[in-house]
């Protein structure tokens, strides 16, 4: 009975009120009510109107240029500090702004979408700074995490039988769907920095190469785009430290960039 009153004509319904009798204090305060509750409904109209201009701004794809710019906001908030872009990774910084926006034009060079970044070089030339720079971006953010740290993880959560090292870290971070600083992204990467700074774990007598046993889980479930990793270490040095087999899927896995540029450090 009631959802049908609500639902009928109001003015057929103040009929049925006819001999009821409001005083001016009455009247003044149900039309005060009724004037404050239609501004409440504009404000959330409003606001749902520019919500949804704001999320739709969110999920947009940037194009190569407008990601470099956004990325130079970012780290700038960030860090403090202008990411400085010249001659030395002019190039490497228009190739990511490519991969991270989809671009064809990375894939006119030989490269693949599907595959996750690869940057080796000399110390201190800036793979880690560069990746620091992209890692927000709308084909799939991620967190930076170092090596060595994640091989010291081994010791720490080996005992926990409902935990594996290569099982957390070859599988992408789950994120709350309504999270605008991921771009409400679903899942979200890994870049794996300064590999070959760690060292093989021994625990009870186990003794484990963590990040080989990560890029081998990785291989087998076939999702590499939200992998990337940085090395300070050359082919022969990473063959020598995983094993002919694990960097030889490396090369099926990575879009691989040497950059061997000044060192940004002095």
């Amino acid at each position: 009975m009631y959802v049908e009153q609500m639902l009928s004509d109001p003015i057929k319904r103040m009929k049925e009120y006819c001999d009821i009798e409001l005083s001016e204090n009455e009247l003044t305060e149900a039309i005060l009510n009724a004037k404050i509750s239609k501004k409440n409904k504009l404000l959330y109209e409003e606001n749902e109107i520019l919500r949804k201009r704001k999320s739709d701004d969110l999920v947009k794809p940037f194009n190569a240029d407008q990601l470099v710019d956004f990325c130079q906001r970012f780290y700038e908030e960030r860090f403090y500090k202008k990411f400085e872009i010249d001659e030395d990774n002019k190039m490497l910084v228009e190739l990511l702004s490519w991969y991270f926006t989809n671009d064809e034009r990375f894939t006119e060079t030989g490269r693949s979408l599907k595959k996750g970044i690869l940057i080796m070089g000399n110390v201190g030339t800036g793979k880690t700074e560069l990746m620091a720079f992209f890692q927000k971006n709308k084909k799939c953010c991620y967190t930076i995490r170092h090596c060595k740290k994640i091989a010291e993880e081994y010791l720490l959560y080996s005992k926990d039988s409902d935990f594996t090292i290569e099982g957390n870290y070859s599988t992408p971070i789950e994120k709350p769907l309504h999270d605008p600083s991921v771009f409400f992204q679903k899942y979200i990467g890994y870049c794996f920095d300064d590999l070959g700074t760690e060292e093989n774990k021994n625990n009870y007598g186990n003794k484990k190469n963590v990040m080989a046993d990560i890029v081998t889980s990785i291989y087998d479930k076939k999702d590499f785009s939200k992998f990337h990793m940085t090395t300070n270490l050359d082919k022969t040095e990473l063959e020598r430290i995983l094993g002919t087999r694990v960097t030889s899927r490396m090369r099926e896995m990575f879009n691989v960039f040497v950059y061997n540029g000044k060192d940004r450090r002095k």
